[in-house]
């Protein structure tokens, strides 16, 4: 058969595979599936059609092969999900488990378990549970400790969507050991490395998560990081690396998540950065250790990566401002907020960033900010036409104040330098834009009892 050509699209010559003897056809099936095999990864449209072709082959000629029968429906299950077809792979997988047992299919049935409980995990998590519960009993006691760690790392994720944590660290670390007493060492394929490191990666972001025993997830997701490495996946590497900077901010480990932060520098793609960002524990390290998470936030803005979206700009940016506010340099933080790498943002995203620094700046200098602008949101349902309009309203007022502390500041030492005022600073209005949205409501007064 040119398996190339029927990959391509065409047909079978049904004709010549009947003329052939019963070995023959056998051999011609075997050769179909070596053909798709190869190909699941780098061409699976084109794998699918020959397997299928194959089903097609054993099926229509009668051939009585459960074990040929099998492979062939688990490849064709497997390329089906590989090509975005969920409900045809999961036809190919149950039927499979629906079959009369066969000498030498048992290890064919495990895989069409564990494929058809993953391919169920979203649409149906009952019978997810059902089928790779059945398939890690299987995998333990049949001593597949690769098959076991692999459904581990969906079952234990099940287990934790559901709110079933402890169940699902019991799934991680059985895994684990399975594959700690496979061989007393750990798997060397790319593929079972990811394997390995998903187990560490999930079970360290339980731990820190879910458990708040941060030091042992540090030490789970400090391997995840080494296994991904090894099996190539930077993206995934970096992601696990700034978790693991979470886990030591988490445990008050400041100087070491500090140092890891500065060394994983070069690991911006993706923004994976932005984790330690998001989850702002930085932010209670000591007021001393201040001035070097801002050299390491400066270094990661001046590396100009490509790869840093404009909104982890913005972030490093935020974050920088808020070390400006409570090292008490007003002057600094207006000169942050000015940057551009804020303005170009969309005024969406500049509605957070105002909200989450420079309300809160000020709201410390006393002005009322934070009550102010909470008011505003409870009073204006048409936030996303006005959100420009209130972030603009907000950067004035705060601006203003900040600049009012910091000439404040300066008179107060002799011979000090006049404070220059950029432009459009100190402008604020007095009172806020009145919306003209047909669709807006207001409580009168509720935000002006904020103002002062």
């Amino acid at each position: 058969m040119d398996w190339e050509a029927i990959g391509a699209g065409g047909w079978p010559d049904n004709t010549a595979f009947a003329a052939l003897p019963a070995d023959r056809r056998a051999e011609v099936v075997e050769s179909a599936l070596d053909w798709a095999s190869s190909r699941v990864e780098s061409a699976p449209a084109a794998a699918r059609r020959v397997a299928e072709t194959a089903l097609h082959l054993l099926d229509g000629h009668g051939l009585d092969e459960p074990l040929l029968r099998a492979r062939s429906g688990l490849l064709a299950g497997v390329v089906a999900a590989r090509t975005g077809d969920s409900h045809e792979a999961v036809l190919h997988f149950e039927e499979i488990l629906h079959a009369p047992p066969a000498p030498g299919t048992e290890w064919v049935r495990l895989a069409a378990l564990v494929n058809c409980g993953t391919q169920l995990s979203d649409s149906d998590p009952d019978r997810a549970f059902a089928l790779l519960d059945e398939a890690f009993g299987e995998a333990l006691s049949s001593g597949a400790a690769q098959v076991a760690a692999n459904v581990a790392v969906t079952l234990g994720s099940l287990h934790r969507r559901e709110g079933r944590v402890e169940k699902a660290r019991q799934v991680y670390e059985t895994g684990l050991r399975g594959l700690a007493d496979e061989a007393g060492a750990e798997p060397g394929t790319p593929r079972d490395m990811s394997v390995l490191a998903c187990l560490h990666g999930n079970l360290g972001n339980l731990l820190t998560d879910d458990l708040e025993r941060h030091r042992e997830a540090a030490r789970h997701l400090t391997r995840a990081v080494a296994c991904f490495q090894a099996a190539g996946d930077t993206e995934k590497a970096d992601q696990r690396y700034f978790h693991l900077v979470c886990a030591h901010l988490a445990a008050g480990d400041f100087d070491q998540a500090l140092t890891l932060f500065v060394q994983g520098r070069g690991r911006s793609g993706g923004d994976a950065f932005r984790q330690v960002l998001d989850e702002g524990r930085w932010t209670q390290a000591p007021a001393g250790q201040l001035p070097s998470w801002e050299a390491a936030f400066t270094a990661t803005l001046e590396k100009k990566d490509t790869a840093v979206t404009a909104e982890a700009r913005a972030l490093l940016l935020a974050a920088r401002v808020h070390i400006r506010a409570r090292l008490d340099d007003p002057v600094a933080a207006l000169a942050l907020l000015r940057d551009g790498d804020f303005t170009a943002l969309p005024d969406g995203v500049l509605r957070r960033f105002f909200q989450t620094t420079v309300i809160e700046l000020a709201e410390s200098s006393g002005c009322g900010g934070a009550q102010w602008a909470l008011s505003w949101l409870h009073d204006t349902t048409d936030l996303v036409d006005w959100a420009g309009v209130k972030a603009a309203f907000l950067a004035e007022r705060a601006t203003a104040v900040l600049l009012e502390r910091a000439r404040d500041a300066a008179a107060r030492t002799p011979g000090a330098p006049e404070v220059p005022v950029p432009p459009g600073v100190g402008a604020a209005p007095r009172s806020t834009p009145e919306p003209v949205s047909s669709n807006s409501t207001r409580r009168a007064g509720s935000w002006r009892e904020g103002w002062r």
